[in-house]
């Protein structure tokens, strides 16, 4: 059974990764995901630049359960719309572990210089900066 690791990168800064993501990333001998995604963690491995599920399921079929380590890379959080979702379930044939990266809330609410727990008025100033064109994601 083909081992597929479904790797958060968080904001997609490498210095923001979780070490658990970091790892899977090591052991992957294959990774696929956003063509911006597998450019920056990509080195010395098979890259698949896509996101498009007929294509990850082919990139699934196509690998060496014996050698090969697929690795999915998620921009973000792995559980909060993104991709893991869309792939659930749908990689027959495979053992599919996600590791999180740095969720955005927790990311924004750091370049903030805020806690993230609070009242929701708290935050308006936050959403507002957003809104005009502020971006908290940019590496």
């Amino acid at each position: 059974m083909l081992k597929v690791n479904v790797i958060g990168i968080g904001p997609g800064n490498p210095d923001l990764l979780t070490g658990e993501a970091r790892q899977a990333i090591a052991e992957s001998t294959i990774l696929a995901g956003d063509k911006r995604m597998v450019g920056q963690f990509g080195s010395g491995k098979k890259v698949c630049p896509t996101i498009k599920l007929a294509e990850l399921a082919e990139v699934a079929a196509n690998a060496d359960a014996e050698k090969d380590v697929l690795g999915i890379l998620v921009s973000g959080d792995v559980g909060f719309f993104s991709l893991a979702k869309t792939i659930a379930g749908k990689l027959p044939q495979c053992e599919v572990k996600r590791y999180c990266g740095i969720s955005s809330l927790v990311y924004f609410a750091s370049r903030l210089q805020m806690s993230w727990l609070g009242r929701c008025e708290d935050y308006q100033h936050a959403w507002k900066a957003a809104e005009s064109g502020f971006c908290c994601f940019a590496i």
